[in-house]
C-alpha cells in the first residue's frame, strides 16, 4: 500500500506541469480510492488449520470471484457443530464425496462414533461406508433381514408418551377433541404397561388398547406391581372402564398409525424385548450406526419414529448442560422425503445438545415439498451451505442468494475540448451464476461457511473439490449380520397371546371406519399401505 501511495505521489508531482494536470491529478486519486478499495476487500489469509479439522484441501476463495485466491479451505469442529446442508443432483457426488467424506473425518480424524441416516438405500453406498471407516457398530434396515434390531417402545414412561404422541398424533388432527382424547389413553396406559414385570412393546399398547380381555390382565397385572403407583392404576382403570367400541373410536386415528409400526414382516426389528440398539447407549458409548432406510411410506414412518427417539436423547442430553456433552454427529443423506413437522424443533435442539446435524439433499423443491418452513429455519441453523452440481431452478435462486454478490469498482474519465469529467462508481455482480452451478464436475462444489478467528467471524467463499474417500474393494464386502434368539420367557408378549387374525380384522375395520368420517389420518399411511399388514404374527 505504501509503494502504491508513493506511486501516484511521484507520477502527480511530474504531470503537474503539464497541461490537464488537476484532471490526471483526479484521476490518479480516484485510482488510488480504487485499488486501496479492492485491497482493503481482499479477505485475510487462513490461519493454519488445527489437527482436527475437516481437511478439504485446496479451493479458490472467491469473496472476489474475478480475483480469486489458493488457500486451503477446512471445516473446524466449531463451525460443523453449526450444521451442514448440501445439495446436489444425482451422480453430483452428494453420498460419496460429501457423506461419505463426513463420515471418514469423524471416524479417523476425530475417533467418534455418530449416526448415519441413508435415505437413498443403495447397498453400495453401505460397500463403501464399510470399505472406507470399517463396519458401523449397528446396521439399521427397513429391508435387510438380518439387520439389528431396536424397540420403539424403551424409555421412560414420560419420554415414550412425549415421542409416541409427536408420532402417532401429531399437530395435523382435524380437531383438537380426537387429539386430546389420544393423549389421554398414552398418557393413561403407558406408564402401567411399562412398569410392569416384563418389558412391553409398541404390539402390546396396541393390543391392551383394542382387545379387551388384555386390559383386564394389564390391570390385573399392574395391581400387583409394586412399580406402578394409585395414581396411575386409577387413571388406566378409568379409561379401561369406557366400553370398549367407544374407546377404539376415540382412539381410531392413533390405532390407524400405530398400526404400521406393529403389523407386517419387518416390524419384528422395531419389537425386539431384547433389541441390539439402544439410544441411549448409543449415544453415550460413541458407537456408530447406520439407518438403512429406503424410501417407502413404511420407512418414512419407521424414520420419523427414530429421529424422535433421539430427540429425546437430545432434550435430555440439553438439559443436563449439552454444551459439556460428547460431540455425536448425526448425518441425513438424501433426506429429503423424510422431512416431517417434529424435525425443526429436534433439529434446534440436536445443536445445542452437541449433536449436530448434516444434510445432504437432492433440491429445494424437495424440501418445500414436505414442510416449505424448515428450509427458511436451515438458513439460521446451518452455518455452512455446500452446492455440488444442481439443475433445478428453484435449487439455483436458493444457492445464488446464500452465496449472495459482490461488488465491483469502477473508474471511469472522458474529456473534449471545452471540459473534461471523472467518475468513481461501484455496483453489485452475482458471486456465480446459473452456468456455474450446472456445469460442476462430481464432487466439485461452492461453499458458504463461517471461520470465526480470535473474536471476528468471517463468511468465505470457496469452489473447490471434495477429495474421494478411499474404499478399497467395497464390491467383495458383505453386510453386517445380526441374529436374534426369541426367548419366550421374556416380554408380556399380548400380541401373540390375544390376538387372532379374526380379531385383527375386526379392529382394524373399526378404526378404518372411523377414519373415513373424520379426517385425521393424515400424517401417515392407512393400515392397508402397511407392507405385509396381513402377515402378522398372531
Amino acid at each position: 500500500m505504501l509503494i502504491i501511495i508513493l506511486s501516484v505521489i511521484v507520477i502527480d508531482a511530474l504531470i503537474l506541469t503539464f497541461t490537464w494536470s488537476w484532471l490526471f491529478f483526479l484521476l490518479a486519486l480516484s485510482a488510488l480510492v480504487a485499488i486501496a478499495f479492492l485491497i482493503h476487500s481482499r479477505p485475510e489469509p487462513i490461519q493454519a488449520q488445527a489437527s482436527n479439522d475437516w481437511l478439504l484441501g485446496e479451493a479458490n476463495e472467491i469473496t472476489n470471484p474475478d480475483r480469486p485466491i489458493k488457500e486451503p479451505c477446512s471445516l473446524s469442529i466449531k463451525t460443523l457443530m453449526q450444521g451442514v446442508l448440501c445439495f446436489g443432483q444425482p451422480g453430483a457426488g452428494k453420498s460419496e464425496s460429501f457423506s461419505l467424506g463426513y463420515v471418514q473425518y469423524v471416524k479417523k480424524t476425530l475417533g467418534k462414533g455418530m449416526a448415519f441416516f441413508d435415505g437413498k438405500g443403495d447397498l453400495d453406498i453401505i460397500q463403501k461406508y464399510i470399505g472406507c471407516v470399517g463396519a458401523p457398530d449397528y446396521l439399521f434396515s427397513t429391508e435387510l433381514e438380518h439387520s439389528a434390531s431396536i424397540n420403539l417402545m424403551s424409555g421412560d414412561a414420560a419420554s415414550v408418551v412425549d415421542r409416541l404422541s409427536a408420532v402417532l398424533i401429531g399437530t395435523s388432527s382435524s380437531t383438537s377433541y380426537y387429539s386430546d382424547e389420544q393423549y389421554t389413553a398414552l398418557n393413561r396406559v403407558i406408564p402401567v404397561l411399562l412398569n410392569l414385570d416384563q418389558p412391553a412393546n409398541l404390539r402390546d399398547l396396541y393390543v391392551v388398547m383394542t382387545v379387551e380381555d388384555a386390559g383386564y390382565e394389564l390391570i390385573r397385572r399392574a395391581k400387583a406391581s409394586d412399580k406402578v403407583n394409585a395414581e396411575q392404576l386409577s387413571l388406566a382403570k378409568a379409561w379401561f372402564d369406557i366400553p370398549q367400541d367407544e374407546r377404539i373410536k376415540n382412539v381410531a386415528g392413533l390405532l390407524n398409525r400405530l398400526f404400521i409400526y406393529v403389523s407386517g414382516e419387518h416390524t419384528d426389528r422395531l419389537n425386539d424385548y431384547q433389541p441390539d440398539i439402544d439410544i441411549h447407549n448409543l449415544i453415550n458409548n460413541d458407537q456408530s450406526a447406520y439407518f438403512h432406510l429406503p424410501y417407502t411410506k413404511y420407512s418414512a414412518a419407521v424414520a420419523i419414529a427414530i429421529i424422535e427417539m433421539f430427540a429425546v436423547e437430545a432434550r435430555h442430553r440439553q438439559l443436563s448442560g449439552g454444551s459439556s456433552a460428547n460431540y455425536y454427529p448425526l448425518l441425513f443423506d438424501d433426506w429429503g422425503k423424510f422431512v416431517h413437522e417434529g424435525f425443526s424443533p429436534f433439529m434446534a435442539r440436536a445443536r445445542s445438545a452437541a449433536m449436530p446435524a448434516a444434510f445432504s439433499f437432492q433440491s429445494v423443491a424437495q424440501i418445500k415439498e414436505v414442510s416449505p418452513i424448515f428450509l427458511e429455519q436451515m438458513d439460521d441453523l446451518a452455518a455452512t451451505k455446500i452446492f455440488l452440481r444442481v439443475q433445478g431452478e428453484s435449487t439455483i435462486d436458493y444457492a445464488k442468494r446464500m452465496l449472495d454478490r459482490y461488488e465491483v469498482a469502477e473508474v471511469s474519465a472522458s474529456k473534449d475540448r471545452f471540459r473534461s469529467s471523472n467518475s468513481f462508481s461501484m455496483r453489485e455482480n452475482e458471486r456465480v451464476v446459473s452456468r456455474d452451478l450446472k456445469e460442476l464436475a462430481t464432487g466439485e462444489a461452492y461453499i458458504s461457511t463461517q471461520i470465526t478467528q480470535g473474536t471476528q467471524a468471517r463468511n468465505p467463499f470457496w469452489r473447490m473439490r471434495f477429495p474421494l474417500p478411499e474404499f478399497g474393494d467395497w464390491q467383495n464386502t458383505p453386510l453386517p449380520k445380526n441374529e436374534h434368539s426369541d426367548d419366550l420367557r421374556i416380554g408380556l408378549r399380548f400380541w401373540e397371546r390375544y390376538l387372532n387374525p379374526y380379531k385383527l380384522e375386526e379392529i382394524r375395520h373399526l378404526a378404518q371406519a372411523k377414519t373415513e368420517t373424520e379426517d385425521i389420518s393424515a400424517l401417515t399411511p392407512s393400515l392397508a399401505e402397511n407392507p405385509g399388514w396381513g402377515e402378522a404374527t398372531c
